[in-house]
């Protein structure tokens, strides 16, 4: 027996993480439904040493900047000298944003015509908003309330207290 042979037998068998996924993009990108196994695992098997790379990339940059975790902010730094994938990531965030906002949005707007009926008690006291988060008798900031309401914060040094 090579051993060549005893280290592939002593080796632990890899988890496959990504099969499935990488199964369907080659399907979808016009390979034959019944996916060579070989071709799989070797994408698999790229694809997981990429992710791993990145990480420990993504890992050293955050310890060089003296923090213990890694945030997203460090991920364009890592992926700068590759502008295809750094262009793709950027696309990918700005479309999570917009969806969150529009999700936002959307929650907001069901929440107040669903569960609250129109109240004109509000109306009559202008609650209408008119763009800016100052309350004008006191000039302190306020902040909204779940229901879309702006809600009265006072100041007290360097530290904001919600009323």
């Amino acid at each position: 027996m090579s051993s060549i042979q005893q280290l592939n037998g002593k080796r632990k068998r890899k988890q496959r993480l990504f099969l499935k996924d990488v199964a369907q993009l080659l399907w979808a990108l016009g390979d034959p439904s019944p996916s060579n196994e070989a071709t799989i695992t070797a994408l698999d098997d790229i694809l997981v040493e990429w992710v791993v790379d990145l990480c420990h990339k993504l890992q050293r940059y955050a310890k060089a900047h003296g923090r213990t975790r890694v945030k997203m902010d460090d991920v364009p730094f890592t992926l700068r000298n590759d502008p295809a994938k750094l262009a793709r990531f950027q696309h990918l965030t700005e479309q999570i944003v917009r969806i969150l906002e529009a999700r936002r949005l959307f929650d907001d707007d069901k929440f107040n015509k669903d569960k609250r009926p129109h109240d004109e008690y509000d109306d009559e006291i202008g609650d209408e908003d008119d763009g800016d988060d100052l309350d004008h008798e006191t000039e302190a900031p306020m902040k909204k309330d779940g229901r879309g309401r702006k809600k009265k914060q006072k100041v007290t040094g360097n530290i904001m207290t919600n009323n």
